[in-house]
């Protein structure tokens, strides 16, 4: 049985008019949010750091939860009005289902050498390369004709975040995919920007190995 011993009214707000005799049922201090007294005059220890998903990078950059600043950047804006804020939701909500199902992805891009006036030659192209999150599948056989789709093509639903949490570079026809599996593939029609609003939520690429 919990009882309770009156005290003198205080001034001080928020502080309480008894003092608990048996305090049995009082929470731990680490589930009351620091400095916060849960009421026998011990503060609490819980921080937001402590909570499963309140991390930095799901926090957006410049905004602090107690203590964790967020530090995800869209990179590109993507909030800034209400309709690309809707789609940017469905590109991470994509980006969410997709790590779930789906494997690292790696992009690799060729950019070519440009033309050296001094030595009249062509410099040395140069590699730039993104981590990305994509599910690698096999092709529905109806849309599988032997031209544009054949047999051997794999289907590659890439997300358009990258895993950074930052929106990729779009790949281009060309670029090579290599999936955890060490496979490379390489980047052909048909290729699709699944893209409402202009905001990407969703690459559906043709893969060829």
């Amino acid at each position: 049985m919990t009882d309770y011993r009156l005290r003198d009214r205080s001034e001080t707000p928020g502080d309480y008019n008894f003092i608990a005799g048996r305090l049995d049922f009082l929470a731990d201090a680490s589930d009351v949010w620091v400095g916060v007294e849960r009421g026998d005059g011990t503060l609490g220890t819980k921080r937001a750091s402590s909570i499963t998903n309140c991390t930095a990078e799901n926090i957006k950059a410049g905004v602090t939860i107690d203590d964790v600043l967020g530090t995800y950047n869209t990179s590109s804006g993507e909030f800034a009005t209400s309709a690309g804020g809707f789609y940017s939701k469905m590109a991470l909500t994509a980006n969410r289902l997709l790590k779930g199902k789906g494997q690292g992805i790696i992009i690799t891009h060729i950019v070519p050498g440009d033309y050296d006036p001094a030595t009249g030659g062509v410099t040395d192209p140069s590699t730039e390369i993104q981590n990305g999150i994509g599910a690698v599948i096999g092709w529905d056989n109806r849309l599988i004709d032997g031209t544009l789709i054949k047999n051997t093509d794999k289907h590659l639903l890439l997300s358009p975040v990258n895993t950074l949490n930052e929106f990729l570079t779009a790949p281009v026809l060309g670029d090579k995919i290599t999936d955890e599996a060490g496979t490379t593939y390489t980047m052909v029609e048909p290729y699709k920007r699944i893209s409402p609003a202009g905001t990407v939520v969703l690459y559906s690429i043709n893969l060829r190995a």
